[in-house]
């Protein structure tokens, strides 16, 4: 028997994280052409600034682990989902799938600037609020937690503890 989806889609989504990930890979790109220049520069002297290249070689790093890390919160960001009883899917900007059973679902957490399924196994979809159907795609996600009785979160708070007309004034 066929599966039913709903599907929730954004080109302005899509758009914003390819030009996200195209300002991170050239920034990996420059910063690295600049730090193997200077490495080369401050070695080849004939008083090499060993100091130098390892304060360089360092900085170095922890740029490029903030870069990688950007890279992986990226593809979490879907600009595409499928909804069915069943599972859900996404897909991110390199248009890779994403599928999470609802039967693996961990909580639904609903944060200001976004929307999140965490899987047990610590995979997750995480929608924009810049998606244009995104308060539909959150009543329907919403709805299936609720079905299935898994946790719905406010801000990473159990939704009992939130005071709602606090965070949501304008839902009254």
């Amino acid at each position: 028997m066929p599966v039913l989806y709903e599907v929730y889609d954004s080109d302005e989504v899509l758009l914003v994280t390819k030009r996200r990930f195209n300002r991170i890979m050239l920034t990996l790109g420059v910063a690295g052409i600049l730090a193997i220049a200077m490495v080369f520069y401050l070695t080849a002297r004939p008083k090499p600034m060993l100091i130098w290249s390892a304060v360089l070689v360092l900085t170095s790093g922890a740029i490029l682990h903030v870069l990688v890390s950007r890279l992986q919160a990226l593809r979490r960001v879907v600009w595409c989902v499928k909804v069915s009883d069943r599972l859900v899917s996404g897909y991110n900007y390199a248009r890779r799938r994403t599928r999470i059973d609802w039967t693996d679902v961990d909580y639904v957490d609903l944060e200001r600037r976004s929307l999140r399924l965490v899987s047990e196994s610590g995979t997750s979809i995480e929608v924009l609020y810049r998606f244009q159907e995104f308060v539909d795609l959150g009543h329907r996600l919403v709805e299936y937690a609720e079905f299935y009785e898994l946790p719905v979160l406010i801000d990473g708070r159990p939704i009992d503890e939130v005071d709602l007309d606090g965070v949501y004034p304008y839902a009254k």
